[in-house]
């Protein structure tokens, strides 16, 4: 009897363990990623495809061409923004696809295109993260990023992977490409 409630004992201690070690797995990594604001569209520029205009963010195949023909001249175009966007605490993460505000981590999820072909304009109508908070939602390197205990890869959830936190390990994309996303 005594035996058997030793082993209740250890599988208690196990079960209420494991949640603390899921949650604090992201504690640990530092945020490789740089994050700064945008304040206007020639900055938005710089920072890929994230662009402020007229006080809305768009995700998006944005030039000044591209804002100049089709934003201005066309505004039936009306592309979506992201409407769940904070400008004032906006901000991108430069050479990545992610970018967060005080309440939403974004990244590209599901992208339209103008032309309905891969050829034209293109922008994002899903872009907010799910699972995933912008307070600590750290980049790791080559668009792979952890929030608490969930990992992403290019803003969707994957299956955590170790590998990836060692920067002395060459990360294989194919491992993504070849498995379905989480």
């Amino acid at each position: 009897m005594k035996q058997h409630i030793n082993i209740v004992v250890i599988i208690l201690i196990g079960v209420l363990i494991a949640p603390c070690y899921a949650c604090s797995r992201g504690g640990s990594i530092v945020d490789q990623g740089k994050w700064t604001k945008i304040s206007s569209f020639e900055d938005s520029v710089v920072k890929d495809t994230y662009a402020l205009i007229d006080g809305k963010i768009y995700y998006g195949g944005f030039d000044r061409a591209f804002y100049d023909s089709v934003l201005c001249s066309r505004p039936e175009a009306d592309l979506p923004y992201l409407k769940e966007a904070d400008v004032e605490t906006f901000e991108v993460c430069e050479n990545s696809c992610y970018a967060r505000d005080a309440h939403h981590v974004y990244a590209p999820l599901q992208l339209e295109y103008l032309d309905g072909e891969k050829y034209g304009g293109y922008y994002a109508v899903q872009y907010v993260i799910k699972n995933a908070d912008p307070q600590n939602f750290k980049i790791i390197r080559n668009n792979y990023a952890v929030s608490g205990h969930h990992m992403y890869y290019e803003g969707q959830e994957i299956s955590w992977r170790d590998d990836v936190l060692d920067p002395s390990i060459p990360i294989n994309d194919d491992f993504i490409l070849l498995n379905e996303y989480k």
